[in-house]
């Protein structure tokens, strides 16, 4: 089977540094030590070549890899402080609850 080249391939429009009407950059949303920061350098930093090259291209233009890769990765931790948070939640209550419990 023969591999298409990458000019065949197309991508939605990705520009991270976009004007929007507000607030005027998205780097406006994230505090300057957000971890989105580092993980979007890291990113921006990474060859994906193989990735790009496998990519068939042809019908609607997908997502660029590098910002899915972004959004995945920081949903990803996003959900997993959510479930920190909520297991630390029930783990007080549990707590609070076994206090009460043996007070006389």
């Amino acid at each position: 089977m023969n591999k298409p080249t990458l000019s065949k391939v197309k991508f939605k429009s990705y520009e991270q540094h976009q004007s929007q009407p507000f607030p005027s950059s998205l780097d406006d949303w994230i505090p300057e030590n957000d971890l989105g920061r580092l993980v979007s350098l890291v990113i921006d930093k990474m060859e994906l070549d193989s990735v790009l090259n496998n990519y068939p291209g042809g019908g609607v233009p997908s997502y660029h890899p590098k910002m899915r890769l972004k959004v995945d990765y920081l949903t990803s931790q996003q959900k997993y402080e959510q479930h920190e948070n909520f297991l630390g939640e029930c783990i007080h209550k549990a707590s609070a609850e076994d206090q009460h419990k043996y007070e006389y």
